[in-house]
C-alpha cells in the first residue's frame, strides 16, 4: 500500500483531514435538506387540511373554526377555554360536561400548585410520551445511539477503528504465542534437568560399582602376593610349598600331608646315615 497520501499539504484536497471535513459538511447538508423536506411536507399537509376545512365550512357541513394558536396552550386551562368556546358555538349540553366543568372549578380553587394540582381527567393525552422522552436514561441512550450512528457513517473513523482492532488482535496473538513458547521452553528445561539428574545418578552407580570391582581386584592381588611370598619362604628353607594349601583342605588331607612329611624326613635321615 502506498503512503503517498501522508506527504500531502494541509490544504491539499486529497488529504485525509480535508476529506473528512468535506464528508462531515456533506452529511450536515444532507441532514438539513432532510429537515427542510419534512417541514415542507408538514406545511403542505396543514395547507391541505385547512383547505378541506374551508370547503366544509363553505358547504355548511361544519362551522368555521377560529384560527388560534391552541397548540401553545395545552393543559387544563386550554381544555376549559375550549369547552366554554364549544358551548358558545352551539354544542349540546351534557351532564358529563358539567362534571368536567365542576372539576375544573375545583381545580382552579385548590391550594395545590404545579403537577400536584393535576387530576387524571386533566392530564394531557401525551403524558406517557412526555415522561418517556424526558427520562434522563432515555436521553443518554439516544445520545449514545446518535454518536454510534455518526461513527458508523464516517468511513475514516471506521477505518481507524478497524485498524486499531486488528492491531489489538495481532498483539493478543503475539502475547499468546510468546506465552506458549515460554511454557514450552520451561517444560523442555525441566525435562533436561530430570535427564541430567538421572544421568548423574547412573554415573554415580557406575563409579561405585567400578570402585567395588577395583577393591576386589586389589584384595585378589594382595592374596596372590601373600601366596607368592609364602611359597618363596618354603622354597628358601628346603620345604615343599604344598603345606600352604593345607589350610584350605579338610582334616583328612592335612593328616596325609603330615604323614608324607614324616616319611620324607625319615628317608632323608637314612640317606645321611648311609652316606656317613
Amino acid at each position: 500500500m502506498s503512503l503517498a497520501f501522508l506527504a500531502k499539504k494541509s490544504w491539499h484536497t486529497a488529504n485525509l483531514r480535508n476529506v473528512e471535513k468535506v464528508w462531515i459538511a456533506e452529511q450536515k447538508h444532507a441532514a438539513e435538506e432532510k429537515k427542510v423536506a419534512e417541514l415542507r411536507k408538514n406545511i403542505e399537509e396543514e395547507r391541505q387540511l385547512q383547505e378541506l376545512r374551508q370547503l366544509q365550512a363553505a358547504q355548511g357541513n361544519k362551522a368555521a373554526a377560529v384560527e388560534r394558536l391552541d397548540w401553545m396552550y395545552e393543559g387544563p386551562s386550554a381544555a376549559r377555554e375550549k369547552t366554554a368556546e364549544e358551548y358558545l358555538l352551539g354544542k349540546e349540553y351534557k351532564g358529563e360536561d358539567e362534571k368536567a366543568a365542576k372539576g375544573d372549578v375545583d381545580l382552579s380553587t385548590t391550594t395545590k400548585y404545579g403537577s400536584l394540582a393535576l387530576t387524571k381527567s386533566a392530564l394531557p393525552a401525551n403524558d406517557a410520551f412526555q415522561r418517556l422522552n424526558e427520562d434522563p436514561m432515555m436521553i443518554i441512550r439516544k445520545r449514545q445511539q446518535a454518536a454510534r450512528e455518526q461513527v458508523l457513517k464516517n468511513p475514516v473513523k471506521m477505518k481507524r477503528i478497524k485498524e486499531q482492532v486488528d492491531r489489538l488482535k495481532e498483539d493478543k496473538k503475539a502475547r499468546k504465542k510468546a506465552k506458549k513458547a515460554a511454557k514450552k521452553e520451561k517444560k523442555h528445561a525441566r525435562r533436561e534437568e530430570k535427564r541430567r539428574l538421572k544421568k548423574k545418578r547412573k554415573h554415580g552407580e557406575d563409579d561405585s560399582e567400578a570402585s567395588d570391582r577395583s577393591g576386589d581386584e586389589d584384595e585378589d592381588k594382595a592374596d596372590h602376593r601373600r601366596k607368592d611370598s609364602s611359597s618363596k619362604h618354603y622354597r628358601g628353607h628346603g620345604h615343599d610349598p604344598t603345606p600352604v594349601k593345607v589350610e584350605k583342605q579338610n582334616v583328612s588331607s592335612a593328616a596325609q600331608v603330615i604323614i608324607v612329611h614324616h616319611v620324607r624326613a625319615q628317608i632323608t635321615t637314612h640317606k645321611s646315615v648311609v652316606g656317613a
